[in-house]
């Protein structure tokens, strides 16, 4: 699929893995900018819920100079979770 990047474009993707830290699973929601190819937000957690979801976003969005529209993408496969913006 090709998509037109440009400079300006506010085009995010994110995901969630899981990570293994020697006693137990910490989940880490990474926003990325796909224009700068940068990590631009990010949380960590001991459970996969929305509310750290919600602290990527915000985090990404504060970094980025709080944008007016942002078009963001993720993959969740199986992890499912609903997260409300205002």
């Amino acid at each position: 699929m090709a998509a037109n990047l440009h400079q300006t474009s506010p085009i995010r993707s994110g995901d969630i893995p899981y990570i293994w830290s020697g006693q137990r699973w910490s989940y880490l929601a990474v926003v990325l900018d796909l224009y700068a190819c940068r990590v631009v937000g990010w949380a960590m957690s001991c459970s996969p819920d929305a509310d750290f979801v919600v602290k990527a976003l915000d985090h990404a969005w504060e970094q980025r100079g709080q944008p007016k529209s942002v078009m963001f993408h993720s993959d969740s496969k199986t992890t499912r979770c609903q997260v409300f913006l205002g």
